[in-house]
């Protein structure tokens, strides 16, 4: 697998992700995408599986009245075993940590793998975080510890798992989703396009296969 060098927000760093499109997309998106999802069935494209959640405050337990909220998208390569994430949030000035836990919607569960914290937006104006990184099978904390990073991409399929985003106002978690899958579009080159979801479509690049 080739992965795209993407440049943005004064990094230069290989992952699946573009910058390009994607914060556009995702603040595009977060307007269309109801609470509530149709779930889709498992895809699978050339060997990758795709998830993303919308994070909000009403999904946190119990619900937290905040304006802030997001969006998570995760792309996995059931070939190298390789998971990588990016999130973008709206709202709020900075992030004290986010993380994946394991538990279905409206039940707290345990941290499974840690995933960036002290994030804190380019612009106040904007308040808009975006981070993205590789999950490494030595992160896996809690019941996935020792396990392997397919034991998550499980958990992820079985609607089991969400993103926390936590906040010094809410140290238990501001703005939180359940982690769905979404169907991967590839182009006639096998390069990734987007990752189709209820009510739009998350325009990724990268990955030539």
């Amino acid at each position: 697998m080739q992965l795209l060098m993407i440049k943005a927000m004064k990094l230069q760093i290989p992952y699946f992700f573009s910058y390009d499109r994607f914060p556009v997309a995702l603040i595009i998106l977060g307007s269309f995408l109801a609470l509530f999802f149709t779930v889709l069935g498992p895809v699978h494209a050339q060997g990758l599986i795709g998830f993303y959640t919308n994070l909000t405050g009403m999904e946190e337990v119990p619900p937290i009245n905040t304006t802030a909220s997001g969006l998570a998208v995760l792309l996995y390569n059931n070939e190298s075993s390789q998971l990588s994430y990016l999130v973008n949030v709206t709202g709020l000035e900075k992030i004290s940590d986010s993380r994946i836990h394991n538990g279905t919607r409206g039940i707290n569960g345990d941290v499974v793998i840690p995933l960036k914290g002290n994030e804190t937006a380019d612009k106040k104006e904007l308040a808009s975080i975006l981070f993205q990184d590789d999950m490494k099978v030595n992160d896996l904390q809690g019941p996935l510890e020792g396990k392997k990073i397919t034991d998550l991409v499980k958990l992820m399929s079985n609607e089991s798992a969400y993103v926390n985003i936590l906040t010094e106002r809410n140290p238990g978690g501001e703005i939180r989703g359940q982690l769905n899958m979404g169907q991967i579009q590839l182009d006639p080159s096998g390069s990734i396009t987007g990752l189709m979801v209820p009510g739009g479509v998350v325009k990724l690049t990268g990955v030539i296969l």
